[in-house]
């Protein structure tokens, strides 16, 4: 069986980072690091990716939950990652795991579980 390949969508390098060695420390394979929600397309043709992990704030604005909801469309199983607190309507439409910042390693590694996913 393969690894789960994941995409991160956040605009901290530094949060970035810190999510990126929790999916790797759970034996997931990143396929991308991405600030905006720019990439989502390339990024689903090219990699693959099973999951998406997205920050709904990002570097071209409040653009995660209609990015969630693409990577969504796309076959991606989604987690935001987000400080926001408030109920997305968009979010409400698609199937998603919801952890709050700040990251809780454990929260995360519990959502790359296959059988979360």
């Amino acid at each position: 069986m393969r690894p789960l390949r994941v995409a991160i969508f956040e605009d901290d390098p530094l949060i970035a980072f810190d999510i990126q060695t929790a999916v790797e420390d759970a034996g997931c394979v990143v396929c991308g690091i991405f600030g905006d929600s720019s990439a989502a397309a390339a990024i689903c043709q090219e990699a693959r990716p099973d999951m998406a992990i997205i920050d709904l704030g990002l570097l071209d604005g409040d653009t995660g939950a209609e990015l969630a909801t693409y990577m969504h469309s796309q076959g991606c199983e989604i987690v935001v990652f987000s400080g926001k607190q408030v109920a997305d309507p968009v979010l409400c439409r698609i199937s998603h795991t919801f952890i709050s910042k700040p990251l809780s390693p454990h929260l995360l590694t519990e959502a790359l579980r296959p059988a979360a996913v």
